[in-house]
């Protein structure tokens, strides 16, 4: 949980970024899903330094997925644990975490239908893998957009991002 520019060295987009796509790294408390006093709202105290995977407003069946290159042991089983959360009351597919290896192979994924991630609070996902015969993998995270509407589009955050040997 570095700056933008920091956290942008290490998560880079998996592919082209689609037009209209895009990700960075916001303080979730600098933005209008903030509201000083609610205290239903998880976001108040979490989303220091969230990544943030949006679609600008008229953006329609895209995706966006970034990804992070981590050695490992090989033969050894992982977690990768991830903080969710959206903006935008529709129009999110789907959010997904998961590990894949150097070829692009998906050793293991968890996939969120975007009507279960909550816009006021940080959900836990996670998922465990097997390295097999790797020594390095890329932890990723992807959001899936149906159709983005209002002014501000749609996202997905994640938040407190953890991989580590279980």
């Amino acid at each position: 949980e570095g700056t933008d520019a920091e956290n942008k060295e290490v998560w880079v987009v998996d592919g082209e970024v689609e037009e209209g796509m895009g990700y960075g790294f916001d303080d979730v408390r600098t933005t209008q899903i903030y509201t000083p006093g609610v205290d239903i709202q998880d976001k108040q105290i979490e989303g220091f330094k969230t990544m943030y995977l949006l679609a600008n407003s008229g953006v329609e069946d895209k995706s966006i997925r970034v990804k992070q290159e981590v050695s490992v042991e090989k033969n050894t089983n992982y977690a990768l644990y991830a903080y969710l959360s959206k903006w935008g009351l529709t129009g999110l597919k789907s959010g997904v975490i998961g590990v894949m290896d150097s070829e692009g192979n998906v050793l293991t994924k968890k996939t969120i239908d975007g009507k279960d991630i909550s816009l006021a609070r940080y959900m836990l996902a996670s998922v465990v893998c097997n390295t097999g015969d790797n020594d390095k993998v890329y932890v990723f995270i992807q959001s899936n957009v149906e159709l983005s509407v209002g002014a501000y589009g749609i996202g997905l955050y994640a938040d407190d991002v953890k991989f580590f040997k279980t």
